[in-house]
């Protein structure tokens, strides 16, 4: 939660990812809509996030194909979840290959995103 005035000192943007902040004076019904929101993307990459704790590699990233076709909304979501576990497997260059694709989706004006 976040006081309107300080919205500016995000790291990060709430016009780009905006369901991962709410402004203070926050209403009950739009924090209840976020909530649910935010559980029903969890129990979506709940497969992919055992087969990345468990170290399956492969059948991770299999699921990750499987999501993205199922739920291309959360492609963002999806493509950080893939360079994740590239970096895991030391595959570093797949990983940039993946992040850089996330940096081109956000390539607009004011919007800065640094590989590291």
């Amino acid at each position: 939660m976040v006081d309107p005035q300080k919205v500016s000192l995000l790291m990060g943007s709430p016009e780009l990812s905006a369901d991962g902040y709410l402004a203070k004076p926050y209403d009950q019904l739009k924090l209840r809509a976020q909530l649910e929101k935010q559980l029903r993307i969890k129990r979506c990459i709940a497969q992919v996030e055992a087969l990345r704790d468990r170290r399956e590699w492969e059948q991770a990233l299999a699921e990750c194909e499987k999501l993205h076709k199922q739920f291309p909304a959360l492609g963002v979501l999806i493509f950080r979840i893939k360079g994740l576990i590239y970096l895991e497997q030391q595959q570093y260059q797949k990983a940039l290959a993946v992040f850089e694709r996330i940096r081109q989706a956000h390539d607009k004006p004011g919007f800065v995103l640094r590989l590291g």
